[in-house]
C-alpha cells in the first residue's frame, strides 16, 4: 500500500512538472517564437528590422536651418565644395553663391540667347553641367565658369538614341554622366566624354507602359533613379538598364502627386520632391517610405513651387529651391 501510495505520488509531481513545461511555453513569447518554423521567423525579424531602421531614420530628420532670399524664382541647384550653383526662371544667368547666400559670381551661360536652365550637375573636377531644355542640349563649363563644350559633343539628332532631345534632369558619378530625357521618354547614361552607353526606354512593367522621365540619380552601388512624372513614382533599374522595382507608395494618404528633383543624401536615403503636395519625400536606399518635411505656404519652412534639391554629402546640407517664395531654404541632416 505504502508503494503504491508513493508511486502515484510520483506520478502526480511528474505531472506537475510536465504542466509547468507547457505553461512556461504556452505563455513565454520567447520560447514560443524561438520554436517557429525558420521562414516565420525570418518575416518576424525583416519586420523588427524595418521599424528599427525608421527608427534610426527620424533620429537623423532633416532640421531647418535658415532661408537665403533671392530676387528672382530659383529653378536648379547644385551644391559642392562650399559652391551653390543656382538657376532661375526666365533669366539667362547662373549665381554662384556661398552656403551662407553670398554671390561669388555669375555669368551668363554661352552661347548666348533664352535658355531655360532646368538641372544643373558638377562632376568630380569642377565642371559644370548645365541642362537648357528651351535649346535641347546640356552645356559644360570649366571650374572658371568658362564654356567648354557640349554634351554630347556632336550629337543634335532628335532621331539618334545616342543624342538628347530634351534633356530635364542630370546627374553624374565618377565614370558615367545619366540624363532624363524628356522628348525621346528615355533614360540614358554616357561616358564622361560623351559616348553613349545605354538608353532606357521605360519602365519594364509591361512593354508598352508609358512614362515620363522628368529626374535621374544614381546610388553608390549603381543603380539607377529615374522620377517618373506620368506615373508618379520613382522607377528603380540595374546598372545596366534592367527594371527592378519601383518605389513603395506610403499607406494613407500621403503619396507623389507630381515628382520632380531627387538627391541622395550622406546615409542613402533619397529626397524626392514633389511639386504636387509640395513636401519632400524620403525613402530608404530600398525605396521604402520613411517620412516627409516641408511644409505648404509662405514663410519659414514652407514651400511655394519648389523647384529643384541638391545635397552636399559631406556637410550633411540639403537646399531647396522655392521658387513661389523666391527664396532657397538651407536644412541639415
Amino acid at each position: 500500500m505504502r508503494l503504491k501510495n508513493k508511486i502515484k505520488s510520483l506520478y502526480a509531481v511528474l505531472l506537475l512538472i510536465a504542466f509547468a513545461i507547457l505553461g512556461n511555453y504556452l505563455f513565454n513569447p520567447q520560447l514560443w517564437l524561438a520554436s517557429q518554423p525558420e521562414t516565420e521567423l525570418s518575416v518576424i525579424e525583416e519586420a523588427a528590422l524595418i521599424q528599427q531602421e525608421k527608427v534610426e531614420a527620424l533620429k537623423t530628420f532633416p532640421k531647418f536651418q535658415y532661408s537665403i532670399r533671392t530676387e528672382r524664382s530659383p529653378q536648379a541647384l547644385a551644391a559642392a565644395s562650399g559652391k551653390l550653383y543656382v538657376s532661375y526662371q526666365r533669366l539667362n544667368m547662373v549665381d554662384v553663391l556661398d552656403y551662407q547666400g553670398v554671390r561669388l559670381k555669375f555669368f551668363d551661360p554661352y552661347p548666348k540667347g533664352p535658355i531655360n536652365a532646368v538641372s544643373l550637375a558638377t562632376d568630380r573636377w569642377n565642371n559644370l553641367y548645365l541642362v537648357d531644355a528651351r535649346n535641347h542640349s546640356i552645356l559644360v563649363f570649366d571650374e572658371e565658369l568658362t564654356f567648354q563644350s557640349f554634351f554630347p559633343p556632336d550629337r543634335m539628332n532628335p532621331a539618334d538614341v545616342a543624342s538628347v532631345n530634351v534633356p530635364s534632369g542630370i546627374t553624374i558619378n565618377r565614370s558615367n554622366v545619366y540624363v532624363a530625357d524628356m522628348g525621346s521618354s528615355m533614360a540614358k547614361s554616357f561616358m564622361m566624354d560623351g559616348n553613349f552607353v545605354l538608353a532606357v526606354p521605360g519602365t519594364g512593367k509591361t512593354e508598352r507602359e508609358p512614362w515620363h522621365p522628368i529626374d535621374i540619380e544614381i546610388t553608390d552601388d549603381g543603380r539607377i533613379l529615374v522620377s517618373d512624372l506620368k506615373n508618379r513614382n520613382i522607377s528603380v533599374f540595374n546598372c545596366i538598364g534592367n527594371f527592378a522595382h519601383e518605389f513603395a507608395i506610403p499607406e494613407g494618404r500621403d503619396r507623389l502627386q507630381l515628382p520632380g528633383g531627387l538627391a541622395i543624401d550622406s546615409e542613402g536615403r533619397v529626397h524626392v520632391l514633389d511639386r504636387g503636395s509640395q513636401k519632400i519625400f524620403v525613402y530608404d536606399n530600398y525605396g521604402r517610405f520613411l517620412f516627409t518635411y516641408g511644409l505648404t505656404g509662405e514663410g519659414p519652412l514652407r514651400l511655394k513651387s519648389p523647384m529643384g534639391i541638391a545635397i552636399d554629402k559631406e556637410k550633411n546640407l540639403i537646399f531647396i529651391a522655392d521658387s513661389g517664395n523666391r527664396k532657397i531654404d538651407v536644412w541639415s541632416l
